[in-house]
């Protein structure tokens, strides 16, 4: 975690110890260009699902995997910064809205309060 700076990466390691996460690991990923290492995860467990977001039926832990990297994405302008996915990770159970998501059952959009480029950052989480 080269980029970071030191109090950033102390912030990050002391998530993931509360959080029993790998946001350190997400971090990692992102800074060697989104590229997997041999026999590496690829999921990056980066939290788990608070009380609001079980109310809605989603629990366990909340993942970000390689469709949040897909070229779509990049075409589309979602290339976020190393700061604007931990600032999501952060805040995802503290969401501003929830919705549903396409009209496949049990499938959210999750608007958080990261701000990217001025705007407010929407995830979306799929049980």
């Amino acid at each position: 975690m080269t980029n970071l700076t030191e109090i950033l990466q102390d912030k990050i390691r002391l998530y993931d110890q509360e959080n029993g996460t790998e946001l350190a690991r997400f971090v990692a990923f992102l800074e060697r260009g989104k590229v997997y290492k041999e026999n590496e995860a690829r999921f990056f467990h980066v939290g788990k699902t608070g009380e609001l977001l079980q109310m809605y039926g989603m629990k366990g832990d909340i993942t970000i995997g390689r469709s949040a990297f897909n070229e779509r994405h990049s075409k589309d302008g979602h290339d976020l910064s190393i700061e604007d996915w931990i600032s999501i990770a952060k805040n995802i159970n503290h969401p501003i809205a929830i919705s549903e998501y396409t009209k496949r059952k049990m499938s959210y959009r999750i608007y958080v309060s990261a701000r990217i480029n001025g705007i407010a950052a929407c995830v979306g989480l799929f049980r």
